[in-house]
């Protein structure tokens, strides 16, 4: 599995590093999977791996199936709309992830109470979810 993980990274053009912040991982992490021998991401690191490089699951599991999943229009295996949109989005989602689970819910209710100042100060009684 090593070698498939190696070759999704590459084909999508992304460094170790930028590979796994995008999975939500150290890049030792990405090293060990790329390794033969290290270890082997989880199940939810797997799916990960699959949304950020376009490669297939049973392919990256087994190397049995094609690389590449047939895409149907209109169908998507995660929503689209949870992924980053951009950069910034990326940053904060990689700081999310890097704060312990117990501390999460307040630094959560900290982004959206800074969120909901923020769209009040520069649009003052537009309603934003």
């Amino acid at each position: 599995m090593s070698e498939r993980i190696r070759s999704a990274r590459r084909s999508t053009g992304l460094s170790q590093t930028r590979f796994a912040e995008r999975v939500g991982v150290h890049r030792s992490a990405v090293a060990q999977w790329e390794r033969p021998g290290g270890c082997n991401p989880s199940l939810e690191k797997l799916v990960l791996i699959t949304v950020v490089s376009g490669v297939g699951m049973d392919w990256l599991v087994s190397g049995r199936a094609p690389e590449r999943s047939l895409k149907l229009e209109g169908i998507t295996a995660v929503s689209l709309e949870y992924l980053a949109k951009d950069s910034m989005e990326e940053r904060a989602l990689v700081a999310v992830r890097s704060v312990p689970a117990s501390s999460k819910i307040k630094f959560v209710d900290q982004i959206e109470s800074t969120s909901a100042a923020l769209r009040e100060e520069f649009y003052p009684g537009h309603k934003c979810p």
